[in-house]
């Protein structure tokens, strides 16, 4: 290691010689302009440094009013005891609105806090959409096994002549009732098993039209069973 001093240096002008120009006929070369303003800011933050230097030499030599001092320690000392006798063995209700002020604020970020992840979780519109998609999905699912179930019920009812629950009924029978046209024309309203979730938006507006079709017809279905029983009933 070298033991010649190390002295901090002012940064070096660019030399003007075989150097790219700034574009102009002054000679400068292109980095002139950017180590100038280099320089301005190393003289105005030094200018600054010795600016404050001066005020605490200035503060530290500058005798002390004793006078002066004591009379400002004087008058907090009497503003302390005022303030004591205007306040003591009462509310202090800056306090209690402050703490009350301070609740509702927490309050209110709990609730924008929790939107926010509402929020997040939901993702962007393409996700938003996924989930609608696979919810309506799972709907007609678990809505067409419902009537599944009860086009068995209304078989086995049919069959026993009374309501008789299907854990009573046989495994045979059971399997008999499942493939009875009534239960069987059902599985025109089931889909394509497809992934819960997807970011093809293509694909998505596919899955979302057949769907759509489906729980309709399925409903028109449901409607026109409803209706054919309650005529059958009638006569």
């Amino acid at each position: 290691m070298s033991n010649e001093p190390n002295f901090q240096t002012e940064p070096v002008a660019p030399v003007v010689g075989f150097v790219t120009r700034a574009g102009d006929a002054s000679g400068r070369t292109a980095d002139y302009v950017p180590w100038l303003q280099d320089l301005k800011e190393r003289q105005a933050r030094g200018a600054e440094q010795e600016a404050k230097r001066r005020q605490l030499i200035e503060q530290a030599s500058k005798p002390i009013d004793v006078v002066a001092e004591l009379d400002s320690a004087l008058t907090a000392l009497e503003a302390g005891a005022v303030d004591f006798e205007n306040s003591y063995g009462k509310v202090n209700q800056p306090l209690v609105d402050a703490k009350i002020e301070a609740e509702r604020l927490r309050r209110e970020l709990a609730e924008a806090e929790a939107r926010l992840a509402e929020l997040e979780a939901k993702g962007d519109s393409v996700q938003r959409l996924s989930t609608a998609v696979a919810f309506a999905e799972a709907q007609l699912q678990g809505l067409l096994a419902t009537v599944e179930t009860e086009a068995i019920n209304a078989l086995a009812r049919k069959h026993y002549g009374w309501d008789i629950p299907l854990s009573k009924v046989s495994r045979e029978m059971r399997q008999e009732f499942a493939l009875h046209v009534s239960v069987v024309s059902l599985k025109r309203f089931a889909l394509l098993r497809h992934p819960g979730k997807s970011e093809d938006v293509e694909a998505l507006k596919a899955r979302i039209e057949a769907v759509g079709n489906k729980l309709a017809d399925l409903r028109q279905h449901i409607l026109s069973e409803t209706s054919q029983h309650e005529t059958s009933a009638k006569q």
